[in-house]
């Protein structure tokens, strides 16, 4: 998800081409992140949607799997 603050391979892909790291995620809350710092990583979640399905962006789907087990 091009994380490199939080994901190892993005981090090396990062250092790699030499891209900044930002850190996103202190204390379990949002930093550098705008409107949404101080938020936990779950309350940001829905508040993003939140303002994406306002703007028509978003929206949220239920899928069903059948399994057969």
């Amino acid at each position: 998800m091009a994380v490199p603050a939080e994901d190892e391979r993005d981090k090396d892909f990062a250092i790699r081409y030499n891209l900044p790291i930002l850190e996103i995620i202190k204390d379990n809350q949002l930093i550098n992140s705008g409107d949404f710092d101080g938020l936990e990583p779950s309350k940001a979640k829905k508040a993003i949607y939140e303002v994406l399905a306002d703007k028509d962006l978003a929206k949220s789907e239920i899928s069903y799997k059948i399994r057969d087990w």
